[in-house]
């Protein structure tokens, strides 16, 4: 049955390239395929413009076929082939493999040892072997990215998607590979100027494209590479640089700040942790959340991060706060209001003090 097998392979590139994952629905749509494509060896092929499951054609518009069609192309792939009775993790180390950007794997060699480490029975054949390897980048990855299995495109699309691409690939593939060696060396400085190109990068993208750098941004760079470029502020003498790469991070490099400051024993510590969060963007969801947290050093901190922000939708929890049983919270939040300023702030010392 190849049209249901392709559209379960399609949903599950679908969840594993997007930026938020429901692990739960990929692990049900991994099990859908395992059972679908059961003891029989699958084989997914494009011959001169058509896409073929086990020989049979496939409609280019059917649920799923645009997708794994782009994926193939985006690894030069002409023909895969897998054994069958594959487990679902088998099939998720494959999704993985043709979700990834094409940098991972530069030649088909690269491509072929990568399958043989996910299922040593795996077989794959380039489509660029009669002439030269054809470097696609993200390309086809960009333009199945937001479309969900169903919302299939036409081949003469998905040869515009990969023209439009090629640039971003060319410039996001060798950045990629930058910051992966960065990472792996732990060469921190190198990393965090890596990040801010990269959030340059996205700034000039459309949103499937800041959602392809996204997802590769987040596998090559861990949360403990961020929490560790936070921990190194107080000691570098490029704490200035360190600190807007991983503010560039968005939400990812907010929740590094904030769990590293929740854990600062020293007051200078935590200073750094402070002064990088206010000069952060998107900081305020965060700060709401932990001005609730038990730790009385982190509320502490944060609520003075609320007072330097002047976060006027941090007020109601501010005045709260002024009732703590810790002293240092109490002078934070008085501190916090005073800077903030409003009629509410004002109000809010008022009743405090009467």
């Amino acid at each position: 049955m190849p049209v249901p097998l392709t559209a379960l392979l399609a949903s599950v590139l679908y969840q594993v390239r997007s930026a938020n994952t429901d692990a739960a629905a990929l692990d049900r749509a991994l099990s859908l395929l395992a059972r679908a494509a059961g003891e029989t060896p699958i084989t997914f092929e494009i011959i001169d413009r058509r896409f073929l499951v086990n020989d049979m054609p496939v409609a280019t518009d059917a649920p799923g076929a645009a997708m794994v069609m782009a994926s193939l192309l985006a690894h030069d792939t002409a023909r895969l082939s897998l054994p069958g009775s594959l487990h679902p993790k088998h099939w998720r180390d494959v999704a993985e493999i043709f979700a990834a950007a094409s940098g991972l794997f530069p030649t088909p060699g690269d491509l072929i040892e990568a399958l043989h480490g996910a299922v040593p029975l795996a077989e794959m054949v380039s489509a660029g072997r009669n002439g030269p390897v054809i470097d696609s980048g993200v390309g086809a990855n960009a333009g199945a990215e937001m479309r969900p299995p169903g919302e299939g495109f036409g081949l003469s699309e998905l040869s515009t998607i990969k023209d439009e691409r090629a640039e971003l690939s060319a410039y996001l593939d060798p950045l990629l590979a930058e910051g992966q060696e960065a990472a792996e060396r732990h060469e921190y400085e190198r990393l965090a100027t890596v990040l801010i190109e990269l959030s340059s990068l996205e700034a000039s993208l459309d949103d499937a494209q800041r959602s392809i750098v996204l997802r590769e941004r987040r596998r090559i760079v861990s949360r403990e590479d961020l929490n560790t470029m936070v921990r190194l502020l107080p000691k570098s003498n490029s704490s200035v640089l360190l600190a807007r790469a991983i503010a560039s991070t968005g939400p990812d490099g907010i929740e590094a700040f904030i769990e590293v400051l929740n854990g600062a024993e020293g007051r200078p510590e935590r200073r750094h942790y402070i002064d990088a969060l206010v000069g952060a963007r998107h900081v305020d969801l965060a700060v709401m959340k932990a001005l609730t947290s038990h730790r009385p050093d982190l509320v502490a901190a944060v609520a003075e991060v609320a007072g330097r922000r002047r976060m006027v939708k941090a007020v109601p929890q501010l005045a709260q706060l002024l009732k703590h049983s810790e002293a240092a919270v109490r002078t934070s939040a008085w501190h916090a209001l005073e800077q903030i300023a409003t009629p509410e702030a004002f109000a809010a010392l008022h009743g405090r003090t009467h």
